[in-house]
C-alpha cells in the first residue's frame, strides 16, 4: 500500500463526501453515486487510466500509477459511497425534520395525534395514552366546580359542548371512538392554555423537580411547546393511574420546540447570500439529539457491515469463488504491461470503437436534453400497446417497466461478466413477476405494492431474502460456525483467518451498542434486536447479489417495520415502538440502492486481487474512511441545506418517504381505536402484548415461506441439475424499480452473450470482451462529462443546468 495510493483513495473519498450533495441536489445532475457502480469512482478510474497515467508517463516513465495502487484507491473511495447519496444523506434530514411540518396539512395524522406517540415528540395527549377513558370522563364530569381539585379545574375550563361529551362518556355502556376523539381534542385544547394551572387546584398534587422548576417561570417566558409539555406533566401528576406520560426517549425527530421550528424554516427557505452560515455556525445544538441517535446508529451499522464483509470474504472469495463482476471490471481495465502508456485493454481497437460510439451517443442525447432542436437517439422502446392483450396482467402492480425495453449500454456490457443463467434470470424477472401476479389476481388474491407495509409481494420478497441467507449459511456452515465459536474464545481452525475472528467480535460489539442506542430512543430491547437483525439481513443479501451476479442497481422494496408488523401484528408492537422502527427503517434502509456493505465487499475483493493487499491491512483504512466520510458528508450536506435550502424538487425524499410511517401509524391506530383496544396496545408492557395480542397479518407466514421456498428450491436445483436455467436472484429482484428499468437491458445482453458463445465459443467471448469494457468506459465518461458541464454552467451563470441522467434516478 503505497503512500500515493492511500492519498488518491482519500482524495476520492473526500471528493465523494463533499461533492455528492452539491451534484445531486443543488445542480441536480446525474447521481454521482446512485448505485453500486458509482460514476464518481469508476468514472474517475477510467479518467486516470486513459488520461492521467499517459500524462504521468510522458513526464517520467516510472510515474504512472500501477494497477495495485489504483485498486487500493478505488477500494477506499468505495468506502465513502454509503453515506452521501440515497442510502442516507439524500433523505436523512427530510426524515427527521419534515414529519412535524407535514402534520400541519395531514388531517388523518392530526385526528390520531400521531406525533404524541413519538418519543421526545409532541406533549399533546393521544387517544391511546389514557388507561381508562370512561373513568377519566367520570372524574371530570362529576367534579364539583366549587371545589379546588384538578378535575374541577378542568371541568370549569371545558366548554358546554365538551362537558356534555365527558358526561355522556361517563354514563355510556361503551365509550365510542368519536367520544374518545372529542375528549382528546378538548383536553389538548386545555393543555395548550396557560390558564390550566391554578395553584389552589393543584395544591395537593405531587410534582417532580422539572415541573416545579417550570412553575416558577412566568407564562410569557414559556414557549407554546413548553406550556404544552408543562400542562401534560400536570395532567399526568393529577391522574397518574389514568393518564400515561409522553413516551420516553429522544432524537427520533427534530425538536418540536421553537429552535426546531426555526431550523425547519431555514431548511425550507435557505438564507440570504450575505447572511450565509459557516459550518461552525450551524445550529449543531439543535441537531445533536438526532446526530447522536441516527448518526451513532448509522456509524455502528456501517462498522458492523465492514465486520460482516470481512467475515464472509474468505468464504465467498476463496471457497465459493464468486466472480465479483464489479471488481473484475477494475482488474480487466487496469491491467497494464510495464512501461506501457495505456492499459492493455486500450490497445484493442474494439475497445476504442465501443468507447467512441457510446460516448458520442451520450454526447448527442445530452445535447438533446439541453437543446430542443437536437434530435435524441432513442434508447427506450415501448410496447405498451400489448397491454390490451393481457387485461389481467395489466393490473399487476410494479410492471411499469415491463412493457418497454430501456437499453443501458453499461448493463448490456456487464452481462459479459455474469454467468449466463444469472443474466437470463435478471432479464426474465419482470416477466416472471407478471406471470406470478397474473396467477394471484386471476384467483382473486389482492396484489398490492406498499413500500413500508406488508403486501403479498413484500412478504414474498422478504421470504426470498431469508431463504437466500439460509442458503448462504448452509453452504458455508462449517466456516461460519468456526468463526462464531472463535468469536467467543475457542481456537479458530486453520481455514479461519484471524481478521475474521476479530471481525466477529467487532460485529457483536456493534450490534450490542446499536441495540442499546435504539433503546434510548424509546424502542424496547426485543424490537431493537429484531429490527437490527433484519437490517443486517438486507446488508448481507444485497452484498451477496452484487458479488455473485454483478447487478449493480438493487432495492429491497420491503422494510423491517412492515415485516415485523405483519409477523406479530400492530397491536403486539404498539404505536410508539412502531413509529420508532418506522423512522429507523426509512433512515437506515429507506433506499438501500447505495447500502454500504456491497461497496465494502467489492473494495475488499479489488484490494486483495488487483491491489494484492490483504483485508487485515486494508480494513483499518476502510473503517477510517467509513467514519470520516460520514462526518464530512454530514457537515457538507447540512451546510448546503441550511444556506441554500433543501432540494424541494426531490418530492420522493422530501414528502413521500418521511410520511410513510406516520400515515401507516394513523391508519393502524384508527383501526385499533375502532376495536376499542388502542389503550391496551399502547400501554401494556411488551411481553404482555406479545402473549395477549399476538395477531399476525392473515397469510403473512404463508407468503414468507413461499418466498423462502422459491429461493431454496431454485438454489438446490442449480446445485443438482446442470441444465437448470434459473438463478435465485430472480426472486430477490422481481417487482422492484431497478429491475423494471434494467430488465430489458439484461435480456438483450444475455441474448448477445449467448449468441457470441454459441457461434464463436470461448475464443470469441474473450475477443468481444474489450468491446464490452469500452461500452462501460464510454458510458461512465459520458456521465462524467455532463456532470462537469453542469458544474461549469452553474458557476458561470448561476442557473440550473439541464439534467441528463445516464442511470435511473
Amino acid at each position: 500500500m503505497s503512500v500515493r495510493a492511500i492519498a488518491l483513495g482519500l482524495f476520492l473519498a473526500i471528493f465523494i463526501s463533499c461533492f455528492t450533495y452539491f451534484n445531486d441536489a443543488v445542480i441536480r445532475s446525474t447521481f454521482l453515486i446512485g448505485n453500486f457502480l458509482p460514476i464518481g469512482i469508476f468514472g474517475l478510474v477510467v479518467v486516470i487510466l486513459l488520461g492521467l497515467n499517459p500524462l504521468l508517463r510522458a513526464i517520467r516513465p516510472e510515474w504512472p500509477m500501477r494497477p495495485a495502487e489504483i485498486a487500493i484507491a478505488t477500494a477506499l473511495g468505495l468506502a465513502a459511497c454509503g453515506w452521501p447519496g440515497s442510502n442516507f444523506y439524500r433523505t436523512a434530514v427530510f426524515n427527521v425534520a419534515m414529519p412535524p411540518h407535514l402534520e400541519q396539512t395531514q388531517t388523518g395524522w392530526q385526528g390520531q395525534n400521531v406525533m404524541s406517540y413519538v418519543p421526545g415528540g409532541s406533549p399533546s395527549l393521544a387517544q391511546g395514552q389514557v388507561y381508562d377513558w370512561q373513568r377519566l370522563a367520570a372524574k371530570i364530569a362529576e367534579a364539583d366546580p366549587s371545589q379546588t381539585t384538578p378535575a374541577s379545574r378542568i371541568h370549569q375550563l371545558l366548554e358546554p359542548g365538551e362537558r356534555f361529551v365527558f358526561t355522556s362518556a361517563a354514563t355510556a355502556a361503551l365509550v365510542e371512538p368519536a367520544q374518545v376523539n372529542a375528549m382528546t381534542r378538548a383536553l389538548n385544547r386545555l393543555l395548550g392554555s396557560p390558564q390550566l394551572y391554578a395553584p389552589e387546584a393543584f395544591a395537593e398534587v405531587e410534582f417532580d423537580e422539572t415541573i416545579r422548576r417550570q412553575l416558577t417561570q412566568h407564562p410569557e417566558e414559556l414557549s407554546e411547546w413548553r406550556i404544552l409539555r408543562l400542562n401534560r406533566g400536570l395532567l399526568v401528576a393529577a391522574f397518574p393511574d389514568l393518564v400515561a406520560p409522553p413516551p420516553a426517549g429522544q432524537g427520533v425527530l427534530l425538536s418540536f420546540d421553537r429552535p426546531g421550528r426555526e431550523v425547519m424554516n431555514t431548511l425550507l427557505e435557505g438564507r440570504p447570500e450575505e447572511e450565509r452560515w459557516s459550518i461552525f455556525e450551524l445550529p449543531w445544538e439543535v441537531w445533536w439529539p438526532n446526530i447522536r441517535l441516527w448518526g451513532g446508529l448509522s456509524i455502528l451499522l456501517g462498522l458492523a457491515a465492514l465486520c460482516m464483509a470481512l467475515i464472509v470474504h474468505p468464504q465467498w472469495y476463496k471457497r465459493e469463488l464468486l466472480p465479483y463482476p464489479l471488481a473484475r471490471f477494475v482488474s480487466e481495465a487496469t491491467a497494464r504491461e510495464s512501461g506501457a502508456w495505456l492499459p492493455s485493454i486500450a490497445r484493442n481497437k474494439m475497445f476504442w470503437v465501443a468507447l467512441v460510439i457510446v460516448f458520442g451517443l451520450r454526447l448527442l442525447n445530452g445535447f438533446a436534453a439541453w437543446f430542443e432542436a437536437v434530435p435524441e437517439f432513442p434508447l427506450i422502446y415501448g410496447f405498451n400497446a400489448l397491454r390490451v392483450l393481457f387485461p389481467i396482467a395489466h393490473r399487476v402492480p410494479v410492471t411499469y417497466g415491463s412493457w418497454e425495453f430501456r437499453l443501458f449500454p453499461t448493463v448490456i456490457a456487464f452481462t459479459f461478466f455474469l454467468n449466463t443463467k444469472v443474466a437470463f434470470s435478471l432479464g426474465m424477472a419482470n416477466f416472471a413477476w407478471i406471470f406470478f401476479g397474473w396467477i394471484l389476481l386471476s384467483r382473486g388474491i389482492r396484489v398490492g405494492s406498499d413500500w413500508i407495509g406488508a403486501d403479498v409481494i413484500n412478504l414474498v420478497r422478504f421470504g426470498s431474502f431469508l431463504g437466500m441467507a439460509l442458503m448462504l449459511f448452509y453452504t458455508g456452515r462449517r466456516y461460519y460456525s468456526n468463526v462464531a465459536l472463535s468469536t467467543f474464545g475457542l481456537t479458530p481452525g486453520k481455514e479461519t483467518p484471524p481478521y475474521a475472528v476479530w471481525a466477529g467480535r467487532g460485529l457483536l460489539l456493534c450490534f450490542v451498542l446499536a441495540t442499546a442506542l435504539l433503546t434510548t430512543a424509546g424502542l424496547p430491547t426485543l424490537w431493537a434486536i429484531l429490527f437490527l437483525l433484519l437490517v443486517l439481513l438486507i446488508f448481507l443479501v444485497l452484498s451477496r447479489v452484487v458479488a455473485e451476479t454483478g447487478a449493480f442497481f438493487l432495492q429491497t422494496s420491503w422494510m423491517p417495520v412492515g415485516i415485523l408488523t405483519a409477523m406479530f401484528g400492530f397491536e403486539a408492537i404498539g404505536p410508539t415502538a412502531y413509529i420508532v422502527m418506522g423512522v429507523a427503517s426509512i433512515m437506515i434502509v429507506g433506499d438501500p440502492r447505495t447500502a454500504l456493505m456491497p461497496f465494502l465487499s467489492t473494495g475488499l475483493r479489488i484490494g486483495e486481487e488487483t491491489g494484492e493487499t490483504r483485508p487485515a491491512r486494508l480494513s483499518p483504512w476502510l473503517a477510517g474512511v467509513l467514519v470520516g466520510g460520514f462526518l464530512l458528508a454530514g457537515a457538507v450536506t447540512l451546510y448546503f441545506q441550511h444556506n441554500k435550502g433543501v432540494n424541494i424538487h426531490d418530492s420522493w425524499a422530501m414528502r413521500h418517504l418521511p410520511s410513510l410511517p406516520f400515515s401507516e401509524l394513523a391508519r393502524q391506530t384508527t383501526e385499533l381505536s375502532g376495536r376499542g383496544i388502542l389503550s391496551e396496545a399502547t400501554l401494556q408492557p411488551t411481553m404482555s402484548r406479545l402473549t395477549s395480542m399476538f395477531s399476525p397479518v392473515e397469510g403473512a407466514y404463508f407468503w414468507l415461506i413461499l418466498g423462502a421456498g422459491l429461493v431454496l428450491v431454485t438454489a438446490f436445483a442449480r446445485l443438482r441439475l446442470p441444465w437448470w436455467p434459473l438463478h435465485p436472484v430472480l426472486f430477490l429482484v422481481w417487482a422492484t424499480y431497478p429491475i423494471q428499468r434494467f430488465g430489458g437491458a439484461f435480456l438483450v445482453g444475455w441474448a448477445i452473450k449467448a449468441a457470441v458463445v454459441k457461434t464463436m465459443g470461448a475464443k470469441g467471448y474473450h475477443s468481444v470482451m474489450p468491446l464490452m469494457i469500452g461500452l462501460i468506459a464510454g458510458d461512465l465518461l459520458g456521465g462524467l462529462l455532463w456532470i462537469v458541464i453542469g458544474v461549469l454552467y452553474y458557476f458561470a451563470t448561476g442557473l440550473q443546468p439541464a439534467a441528463y441522467p445516464i442511470f435511473p434516478t
